[in-house]
């Protein structure tokens, strides 16, 4: 019977070691690195980001009709309407607030920037279109 007590106590001790050797980080971690820029990407940064402080400016107007042009097809079919329905002080506003975007992320064709619009996070992508220009594609 005290052969059994010993087995199962040395079994409990092997499994409490080995969870607490689990339950240890090791080693780094990625998510505290950087973003680097990826060589292989067709996206050119640049002008992704001239695109976006393009769209800034063309918001900073207060005029729908300036933003437009900035904004791909299917960005003009999902929010037309809300941008022609908004005052030129809420058009004035999205520009202050994106003026303090960052990148989140970006792949091949395509670049998101967050920031915080009236005091919420908030995203905006743009993505390269068929004939080069990069435009919103999700407002």
């Amino acid at each position: 019977m005290r052969w059994q007590f010993n087995f199962i106590k040395l079994a409990f001790l092997g499994f409490l070691t080995a969870f607490l050797i689990h339950a240890i980080p090791v080693g780094c971690n990625k998510d505290d690195e950087p973003p680097v820029d990826d060589p292989t990407t067709t996206l050119d940064l640049t002008k992704a980001n001239k695109a976006a402080e393009e769209v800034e400016q063309a918001f900073a107007s207060g005029e729908v009709s300036k933003v437009l042009p900035y904004l791909s097809d299917v960005a003009i079919e999902r929010s037309k309407s809300d941008l022609e329905n908004a005052g030129a002080a809420t058009l004035q506003q999205f520009a202050r607030d994106f003026n303090n975007r960052t990148t989140v992320g970006y792949g091949d064709e395509f670049i998101e920037y967050q920031f915080d619009w009236n005091g919420l996070p908030y995203t905006v992508d743009f993505a390269l279109q068929a004939d080069g220009t990069i435009k919103i594609i999700r407002l």
